[in-house]
């Protein structure tokens, strides 16, 4: 891969936009604490600093599938950096859509890396779509098709860095 910067051809702003498991209208919890992160988890919101929440807004969901099928040209031998801290929300969104992900690199060619931010029960509180990410093992799934994945997870060690 070159080194060289290239011009950047294409860019897109979402705003007001969400990655989630689904296409189409969702509900976010904004912080009232900037420092807490808005979130899709209406359980972390609950557990999160001081129990404040300032509103609720309606936004637009979009899966990562429909994001790279719309936004992003696949294509043999490019890079695509994806940087997932979405506090809470990336259980649901990789147990949705890893096969997305994989299949950008298995059809079309491309390297994939992934800098992702997990948060533990002790953070987001029960959660059906962590304990699935983890029982059908969704980061060896996108490690085995090839996507490169660093963590950085403060529920396993306290902010320390992890490379799968």
């Amino acid at each position: 891969m070159q080194t060289v910067p290239r011009p950047v051809r294409n860019i897109s702003f979402l705003t007001e936009t969400v990655i989630t498991d689904q296409d189409g209208l969702v509900e976010m919890f904004i912080a009232a604490n900037a420092g807490m992160g808005s979130t899709l988890l209406k359980g972390k919101s609950q557990r999160s600093h001081n129990h404040i929440l300032e509103k609720t807004a309606t936004v637009k969901g979009i899966t990562l599938e429909t994001l790279l099928a719309e936004t992003v040209v696949l294509l043999p031998d490019s890079h695509l950096i994806i940087k997932m801290d979405v506090e809470g929300a990336e259980y649901m969104i990789l147990n949705h859509d890893w096969k997305a992900l994989c299949r950008a690199v298995k059809v079309h060619g491309v390297h994939v890396s992934m800098m992702l931010e997990l948060h533990g029960k002790r953070k987001i509180g029960q959660s059906d779509d962590l304990e699935a990410f983890y029982r059908e093992n969704i980061l060896g799934k996108l490690t085995e098709c090839g996507v490169h994945v660093a963590m950085d997870s403060f529920s396993l060690g306290g902010g320390r860095r992890y490379h799968v």
